[in-house]
């Protein structure tokens, strides 16, 4: 014997189909939401505040100091005629190709480039700054992502921090709002000032104190060279061809590309690892002899007291106004 079919009850299908109604009404709603945030996003967030036509230096600048806290740290733009620093800690070489780029795009007056390289710029690092997943790479993705055009975004991949940032500037969703307040306040109130962007950078003067301990620099190669399981990495391919990126993005533009290997604590520079050594000073000698428009100076062994660093691979402020006052008239030619 089977039993007989249940037919639900005239009730319990009238409050299924409520239900039903209303799921399709909360999911219409949020979508509606979602896509008014986009357009209140796009239209009074991220459109205006993040233009890239904003990105304009002093109109008397000619000199543009690039890359990361080596250039932020050692060239005083005081030292150098009509000089502007973009330099930035932590910068990977991958965004300063892309800020560099999009800058250049729009300062027809920049008629050199100034920056600062080393093994430290090829090694793994590099790499982990933009793939490892972290609060740092978060918050470099979010603050470089206006500048990185689409072929540079889909080298980025589909990460996590990619995705986010694609969520706020492609899809314009307010996202980071709070973080961006200044900027946004800021830009309301007619005040431009580009050192408000987080990508953008500037000259950066370190703290009085020395961080020299032995301990303190074996981490600070550590963190350049060597992989999570503490063994030696391998140098970033990405690195390198960005590197290549900013020789021929300079040249194309007719631009003065001068490198410069500013001066590193003996035993930082001791302990960088052969490989690594050796794949940028071969990096170094194929782009000078592929591009003879390009200037390199090595100051790497410049000095070896302790007075002139902050740590192993940063120069106090004592050692940048050394630095600059020797460095700045050989940059000029004189």
């Amino acid at each position: 014997m089977h039993d007989a079919k249940q037919t639900p009850r005239p009730e319990t299908a009238w409050t299924q189909r409520i239900c039903a109604r209303w799921l399709r009404l909360v999911v219409a709603a949020c979508f509606v939401l979602a896509l008014v945030a986009s357009v209140a996003g796009r239209l009074v967030l991220v459109k205006p505040v993040f233009d890239l036509d904003r990105f304009v230096v002093a109109p008397d600048a000619t000199t543009l100091i690039a890359g990361a806290s080596h250039s932020a740290t050692a060239f005083d733009p005081a030292y150098f005629e009509h000089a502007v620093s973009v330099g930035r800690n932590a910068e990977p070489v991958f965004f300063t190709y892309h800020k560099l780029r999009t800058i250049l795009e729009r300062n027809a007056g920049i008629e050199r480039v100034l920056m600062a390289v080393a093994a430290s710029h090829v090694s793994p690092s590099q790499d982990g700054l933009l793939f490892a997943g972290d609060a740092k790479t978060r918050t470099l993705h979010m603050a470089y992502y206006p500048f990185v055009d689409a072929p540079g975004r889909a080298r980025l991949g589909w990460t996590e921090d990619r995705l986010v940032a694609g969520a706020k500037f492609d899809l314009w969703l307010p996202l980071g709002t709070m973080d961006d307040l200044r900027l946004i306040v800021g830009y309301y109130r007619g005040d431009t000032n580009l050192a408000s962007f987080e990508g953008w950078g500037g000259f950066y003067r370190v703290p009085f104190e020395h961080h020299l301990e032995p301990e303190v620099v074996a981490d600070k190669l550590a963190f350049y060279f060597l992989n999570e399981g503490g063994e030696v990495g391998d140098t970033s391919a990405l690195a390198i061809e960005h590197v290549e990126k900013i020789v021929e993005l300079c040249a194309a533009r007719g631009v003065e590309l001068t490198f410069v290997s500013t001066p590193l604590y003996p035993r930082f520079r001791e302990g960088i690892p052969a490989q690594h050594a050796r794949a940028f000073e071969e990096l170094i000698a194929r782009l000078l002899s592929e591009h003879p428009e390009l200037r390199y100076f090595d100051y790497s062994e410049r000095y070896s007291a302790d007075e002139f660093f902050y740590d192993g691979d940063h120069l106090s402020r004592a050692g940048t106004e050394a630095f600059a006052r020797e460095f700045a008239p050989v940059f000029a030619g004189d």
